[in-house]
């Protein structure tokens, strides 16, 4: 897995395998990119992602994968890069592939995370959040899951902002599929539409932000045959 994503070249290691088949690893499509839209990978994305007859689900994965990835080119890495003096690792990473009857979908990038950016582009809403819990302290999980009820960006474009809201409302109302966000220390997961989201803080910080998605094939709306 690690020589089929590059990260043996990046260390400098020599690959290790001349043909890479093992189905484990090459059933994971694996892309990276440095702009902030989806242009570069888009020949890439499974067909079942792009063409999903269930609009609804359909609308909401890749507005939800958009705003990741725009927010990872946007302000993620702003603020670390400026001190380190570096600004070309803009980069986020997507991760996917079918696992039995589900398709599974993780974008992560190593930038500011989200409780980071909402407090840079979203001061009011936080504000208000933080006075009204006067005596709590600051929680990353708490941050994130305000995240998810705002709906301005940075680039002030009415159609971003939405995207994990996209998701969160397919997830609850369509009553499929699962949602994990890690973001700096805070956690949150939400596994069944039917129950109360898991959201908490951990010890250490992951310094980044990984978004993952499980959702149930057929409920994209396809046929066995139609399904690549």
């Amino acid at each position: 897995m690690f020589q089929h994503i590059g990260l043996l070249e990046r260390l400098g290691l020599e690959r290790r395998i001349e043909h890479i088949d093992d189905l484990n690893v090459i059933g994971w499509l694996y892309a990276n990119g440095h702009e902030g839209d989806l242009d570069s990978i888009a020949e890439k994305l499974p067909k079942i992602l792009t063409e999903s007859q269930n609009m609804a689900l359909r609308t909401a994965l890749l507005s939800g994968m958009a705003e990741a990835v725009a927010n990872s080119s946007e302000h993620a890495y702003s603020t670390k890069l400026e001190k380190c003096g570096d600004t070309k690792k803009n980069k986020w990473w997507l991760f996917a592939r079918q696992v039995n009857d589900d398709i599974a979908l993780v974008i992560c990038d190593l930038g500011a995370g989200i409780p980071g950016t909402l407090e840079t582009n979203w001061k009011e809403e936080v504000a208000s959040y933080l006075k009204s819990r006067q005596g709590l302290k600051r929680r990353d999980h708490k941050l994130i899951e305000l995240a998810l009820t705002v709906g301005k960006t940075s680039t002030n474009k009415k159609n971003r902002g939405k995207g994990l809201k996209d998701i969160i409302k397919v997830v609850k109302e369509q009553k499929v599929g699962s949602l994990q966000i890690y973001s700096n220390q805070g956690v949150y997961s939400l596994e069944d539409s039917g129950k109360n989201p898991v959201s908490l803080d951990e010890k250490q910080s992951i310094n980044g932000t990984i978004i993952q998605w499980k959702i149930p094939i057929e409920a994209f709306g396809f046929e066995d045959s139609e399904r690549t």
